[in-house]
C-alpha cells in the first residue's frame, strides 16, 4: 500500500532500484495469476518507476501443479506454469539496457498509470520496452474485461509485429504476423489475455 509514497520518494530522490520478491499474484485461477503478474510488472516500471524486477518464489517442492506463488513445481519432471512461459517470453526478449517506455491510449478500460487506482493494488496493462539502438520494441499489453479489443499501437520499427499470446488454452503462442504501417500495427488483444508483441 506504499506505491504512491515510494513513487514520491523514487521522484525526490532518484535512485537504481528494483522491486524484489513479488510473487504473490492476485486471482484464483491459473491464468488470472499471470495476468495479475503482468500487470503488477508493468506498474512496478511505470508507476514507481523501479528499473529492475524480480520474481521470488522459483520452484517449488511438489509433484502437484505450482500454487500462485511458484513458477514450476515437480519432483523428477518440471510441472511449468502459465506465469514461467509468460516471464520467460518478455525476458528472453527484453534485455539488460532496454528502456521502459510508458503508453497511452483512449480505452478507458485500460490502466496506463497509477490514476485513481487503489495503492495496494494498482495495476498498468499497456507498457513497452524499447532496445537500446531502438531497433527492438516489445510491447506488453494484458486485457482482463470481457471484451475483444484492436490497439493501434505507434512508434514501431520495422515492417511486422509478431505477437505472443497467453490465454486460457495457449502459453506464448506466436500469432499470425501483423503489418506495420507509418510505424503503426493493428494488434489483437482478445479478452482475458495477455500478449507480448515484438517489432524488429
Amino acid at each position: 500500500c506504499e506505491l504512491v509514497r515510494v513513487r514520491a520518494g523514487m521522484q525526490a530522490y532518484p535512485k537504481d532500484a528494483w522491486i524484489t520478491e513479488f510473487s504473490a499474484p492476485m486471482g484464483t485461477t491459473e491464468l488470472d495469476w499471470t495476468l495479475d503478474t503482468y500487470r503488477a510488472l508493468a506498474a512496478h516500471f511505470v508507476v514507481l518507476p523501479f528499473n529492475y524486477w524480480a520474481w521470488w518464489t522459483g520452484w517449488e517442492r511438489s509433484s502437484s501443479p505450482p500454487d500462485g506463488g511458484g513458477l514450476f513445481s515437480g519432483m523428477s519432471t518440471p510441472i511449468y506454469s502459465k506465469r514461467y512461459w509468460a516471464l520467460k517470453q518478455l525476458w528472453t526478449t527484453v534485455r539488460p539496457g532496454w528502456v521502459v517506455t510508458p503508453m497511452t491510449t483512449t480505452d478507458p478500460t485500460l490502466q496506463v498509470g497509477a490514476g485513481n487506482q487503489d495503492p495496494c493494488a494498482a495495476r498498468v496493462d499497456l507498457v513497452a520496452f524499447t532496445s537500446a539502438d531502438r531497433s527492438t520494441v516489445a510491447v506488453l499489453m494484458t486485457n482482463t474485461t470481457t471484451s475483444n479489443k484492436v490497439l493501434a499501437v505507434s512508434g514501431l520499427p520495422g515492417t511486422s509485429v509478431i505477437a505472443y499470446r497467453t490465454d486460457a488454452s495457449n502459453d506464448m503462442a506466436p500469432q499470425a504476423a501483423v503489418p506495420i504501417t507509418s510505424g503503426t500495427a493493428n494488434i489483437v488483444l482478445p479478452p482475458s489475455t495477455a500478449v507480448l508483441a515484438v517489432a524488429h
